[in-house]
């Protein structure tokens, strides 16, 4: 294993040598994991777990199926038509959640 901070950017990359993997992590916590080739395997949030996602790939290195921090599966092949519904979805999913987590209001007196 390798690592190495990035001077005074909070950013932390590491080599795993034993999954052939590029592991960074950001200075907000976010941790994102790269195969070797250079596709971006997770995002994670261990603060909130909620918030990560991990992705596969087919054969010819094409998204095939996101998973999100709570375990649904957003799976559409081929075209990028398909990976925009897939990621319009995540977000659609994450910005409904956050809403439900409202800051609450003040009363007036």
């Amino acid at each position: 294993m390798y690592s190495d901070i990035y001077g005074e950017s909070g950013y932390t990359l590491e080599y795993l040598s034993e999954t052939d993997e590029v592991k960074v992590t950001r200075p907000d916590g976010y941790v994102e994991t790269f195969d070797e080739k250079g596709l971006l395997n997770s995002v994670t949030n261990f603060d909130y777990p909620e918030q990560s996602i991990n992705i596969t790939y087919d054969s010819r290195a094409r998204i095939d199926c996101i998973t999100d921090g709570v375990g649904v599966k957003y799976q559409k092949r081929n075209t990028i038509i398909g990976v925009i519904h897939i990621l319009k979805a995540l977000l659609l999913t994450h910005i409904n959640k956050h809403r439900k987590k409202a800051l609450p209001t003040v009363e007036s007196q």
